[in-house]
């Protein structure tokens, strides 16, 4: 079974680091989703390795680095 999905975009209208708790950034963010999308094909492998093909612009790693 395949599941495709669209991903969309947000654009980060400011962001603001705040602080620093337990090793994360806190931030404070105001955002916008954007009509720009990637698709998503998500399906199960038996072998259940994970995977990653891009169409496009090349991800510049080696999947055993992702």
């Amino acid at each position: 079974m395949k599941v495709k999905q669209k991903a969309y975009a947000k654009l980060n209208l400011t962001l603001d680091v705040v602080g620093k708790k337990d090793g994360y950034h806190e931030i404070e963010s105001l955002v916008t989703a954007i009509s720009l999308f990637d698709t998503l094909i998500l399906s199960k492998r038996e072998d259940k390795k994970v995977v990653i093909k891009c169409k496009g612009i090349p991800l510049g790693i080696e999947d055993q680095d992702n």
